[in-house]
């Protein structure tokens, strides 16, 4: 292996990495089934408007999921009171958009 190819592949592997991390979060480790019937169920709290809020609370989930360590914090709430993460992602979710004021 030539000594200007190992730059080059040290970028492709943290890059790899980084990817992997990223679908392991948002696709495998949060079950989105469980995840998308939760968002449902919080947003058909606000019938009139229920697509905007189930809109807010995806974005939320998804700025949680992008954060090591917010959802290292919902691991962790979740292992300690024994609920289900998917239920401790939203959860999360909705408490981050209303003290956003972005849910009355």
């Amino acid at each position: 292996m030539k000594k200007e190819n190992v730059p080059k592949l040290a970028v492709i592997a943290v890059v790899v990495i980084l990817v992997s991390i990223w679908i392991y979060r948002h696709f495998i480790e949060f079950n989105n089934s469980e995840v998308e019937k939760n968002l449902s169920d919080n947003a058909s709290k606000y019938a009139p408007n229920d697509k905007q809020v189930y809109s807010i609370l995806q974005d939320s989930v998804n700025h949680i999921l992008n954060s090591r360590s917010l959802t290292n914090q919902v691991r962790s709430f979740a292992s300690s009171t024994g609920l289900p993460k998917e239920k401790c992602l939203v959860d999360a979710a909705f408490n981050q958009a209303k003290s956003f004021g972005y849910i009355a």
